[in-house]
């Protein structure tokens, strides 16, 4: 049995300290939600993240939605030994 973790991957929900900022206003608008329900995404969110500490490392959700298609198809998730 393998164990997969995907660490520093950058996956959050928008911090409090940025749902002020006009372009999260207006993305989460758009969507109908609140800011505490959406991810952080740099390609959408990339003025107000410029905020934020390590915002370089931050909002790449995409990296993880790659990462577990590649490995839900895996071999070995398919033979049962992907945890």
């Amino acid at each position: 049995m393998i164990n997969l973790f995907i660490v520093e991957s950058g996956l959050e929900l928008i911090p409090r300290k940025i749902w002020k900022h006009p372009t999260i206003i207006r993305y989460c608008k758009k969507r109908k939600k609140p800011p505490n329900k959406i991810l952080l995404d740099i390609s959408f969110h990339y003025d107000a993240m410029q905020k934020l500490k390590d915002w370089y490392k931050r909002g790449r959700p995409d990296i993880v939605h790659i990462c577990l298609l590649e490995a839900l198809s895996s071999p070995l998730n398919l033979n049962g030994f992907l945890r």
